[in-house]
């Protein structure tokens, strides 16, 4: 359990990059620009959720920083909760 106040979490989701357009670096500046905006609007954290199989999100999250904390299922199946902190680190248990 994160001690992380819910108003404080700014929520991404959905995002891709045109196949013809990948491993351009697209998908990490997509990232990037999503958390100096939720910054910007005074968020401390960033909540993604990422298919497991989608090994191209998981991979662009985990080296934009995010950490993978829980699963969460719904009705696409299972996913991967991450959080990145935004501002100072991620309170970890």
């Amino acid at each position: 359990n994160l001690d992380i106040a819910a108003a404080d979490v700014a929520e991404a989701a959905g995002a891709g990059v045109h196949p013809g357009w990948r491993e351009r670096g697209l998908y990490a500046a997509l990232l990037a620009a999503r958390f100096a905006m939720a910054r910007r609007l005074g968020a401390g954290f960033m909540a993604s959720v990422a298919a497991l199989d989608n090994l191209a999100s998981l991979k662009g999250l985990l080296a934009a920083g995010a950490v993978a904390v829980a699963n969460h299922r719904d009705a696409d199946g299972d996913n991967m909760l991450f959080v990145r902190a935004l501002t100072g680190a991620l309170p970890l248990p």
